[in-house]
């Protein structure tokens, strides 16, 4: 069953699909990239192939994310401007609290893309730290820092205090402001995800793409080291000849095999 599900929280509004298949024992919060949305490309398929395996999901556009309903472009450009990683990550927190309130029998999975990883590790560090369970992480195609912009861009962003970005498929340019750009220079203190990783006890699958032109297929591979180093169980899927995207594209064209590998191990890892 699909339907829409709106969550009102102190910050701004969360909009999102929900799919809850008959007697499901798990539900997979999806957590978009920082220009993603729930009706990006594959996700949506995502969402069909977890309900079709007994698997409940919950995709959903950040709240300050510029993305409104099912659109696929940014129109809410002033509240883009403001968001960052805090927001991001209040997002989430909301989000599970709602899904924990909802469905409290069910075990909660936390799944995400590029860099939604960062509110995913930040958020389950704050739900852990809440008593909130948290059964496991699922990242395809993370990022493991925030420090991975250019110097000169930087130099730009704090003169200017917001600068644009080119988003080539909507022909945009995006308003970052100055929060976000704060928290980039704090990528080695308080949004360090070697630390939260080292901080928490979460079972961690990475997915990635082994020729991802986005984001290095080693940002992966340092995550799952960091874990591995605090004693957590953590793996490591290199997907061979495909890309940040694992084969698709926006709108969706239809699944490529390394689509198909990519949500074989993620329901893998939720049956497991």
């Amino acid at each position: 069953m699909k339907t829409t599900v709106a969550i009102d929280l102190p910050h701004g509004q969360i909009a999102g699909i929900l799919q809850t298949p008959e007697q499901s024992a798990d539900l997979v919060i999806i957590t978009n990239g920082h220009n993603g949305f729930y009706s990006y490309g594959m996700f949506p398929w995502i969402q069909d192939q977890l309900e079709q395996a007994g698997i409940g999901s919950y995709s959903y556009n950040f709240s300050h994310g510029g993305t409104i309903g099912d659109g696929d472009t940014f129109d809410d450009l002033e509240a883009y401007s403001r968001n960052c990683m805090r927001l991001e990550t209040a997002d989430l927190v909301g989000v599970a609290l709602h899904m924990r309130k909802r469905f409290p029998s069910q075990r909660l999975w936390l799944l995400s893309h590029s860099m939604g990883s960062v509110p995913t590790l930040f958020g389950a560090l704050e739900l852990r730290q809440m008593g909130i369970p948290i059964q496991g992480l699922v990242l395809l195609s993370p990022v493991s820092r925030l420090d991975f912009w250019p110097e000169e861009l930087l130099g730009r962003w704090a003169e200017s205090g917001t600068i644009t970005m080119f988003n080539r498929r909507t022909g945009q340019d995006l308003p970052h402001g100055p929060e976000f750009l704060a928290e980039i220079r704090q990528a080695s203190t308080r949004w360090n995800m070697e630390r939260a990783l080292h901080q928490l006890d979460v079972p961690l699958l990475v997915i990635h793409g082994e020729e991802d032109e986005a984001v290095s297929p080693d940002h992966g591979r340092s995550l799952v080291s960091w874990a591995r180093e605090a004693g957590q169980a953590a793996r490591l899927q290199i997907i061979p000849e495909t890309g940040h995207t694992f084969g698709t594209r926006h709108p969706f064209e239809g699944p490529a095999q390394a689509t198909e590998e990519m949500i074989d191990a993620i329901i893998q890892e939720v049956r497991s």
